[in-house]
C-alpha cells in the first residue's frame, strides 16, 4: 500500500467503526459482556493506541533512526501483517490482563469519545502525511505485542487494529 492508500484505510476504519458504534444502542456503550470491555472502553483503547502512535512518528527521525535502528527487510503487506498480528495475539495465554488500561465509561460519554476517536484518527493522518513514501519503510517504530515494525507497517497495522475491534464488536455486542 502507498502513502495515500494506508491514509484512505485509516479514514475508512474510522468511519466504519464510528458508524457501527453510532447505530448501537446507547445503553451497549457503557456495557460489555462479562468481565469484557465495554463497546467504549474499546474505542477508548483505539483512542489510546492512535495517539501513542502519532507520538512516535512526531518523534524527529534520527532519534528514531538510532533508538530503534534500520530495517533489515521490505515492509510487509496488510495480509502477512494481519496474520503476524493474529499469531501473536494467539499466543496471549488466556485470562492474561490487557496491559491497556482504559477508562471506565457509560453511555452519555458516547458522543465525546466517537469526537476524540476522530480527533486521534485526524491528529495520526496529519502527522503521516508529513512522511515521505521512503521514509515509511526507512525508520522502525516499536509495538509491544509486534516488536519493531517499519512506520509504514505501523500505519496498516492501525487501520486493521481499527477494524479487529470493529469485528470484535460486531460479532460479541
Amino acid at each position: 500500500m502507498n502513502k495515500q492508500e494506508i491514509l484512505n484505510y485509516l479514514l475508512k476504519s474510522r468511519s466504519d467503526l464510528n458508524q457501527w458504534v453510532e447505530a448501537q444502542d446507547n445503553q451497549k456503550f457503557g456495557t460489555g459482556p462479562d468481565g469484557k470491555w465495554s463497546t467504549g472502553q474499546h474505542v477508548d483503547h483505539l483512542i489510546q493506541s492512535a495517539l501513542m502512535l502519532t507520538k512516535g512518528i512526531k518523534t524527529p527521525k534520527f532519534i528514531l533512526k538510532y533508538k530503534f535502528g534500520k530495517p533489515n527487510r521490505k515492509s510487509r503487506d496488510l495480509e502477512t501483517i494481519k496474520e503476524r498480528y493474529k499469531d501473536r495475539l494467539d499466543q496471549i495465554p488466556l485470562g492474561t490482563p490487557s496491559p491497556t488500561k482504559v477508562r471506565l465509561l457509560s453511555s452519555k460519554d458516547k458522543d465525546k469519545v466517537l469526537m476524540q476517536f476522530s480527533a486521534a484518527t485526524d491528529k495520526l493522518i496529519t502527522n503521516a502525511e508529513k512522511w515521505t513514501e521512503n521514509q515509511l519503510d526507512a525508520i522502525l517504530l516499536p509495538h509491544p505485542l509486534m516488536g519493531k515494525m517499519t512506520v509504514r507497517e505501523i500505519l496498516i497495522w492501525c487501520a486493521y487494529h481499527n477494524y479487529h475491534h470493529l469485528n470484535i464488536l460486531k460479532e460479541k455486542y
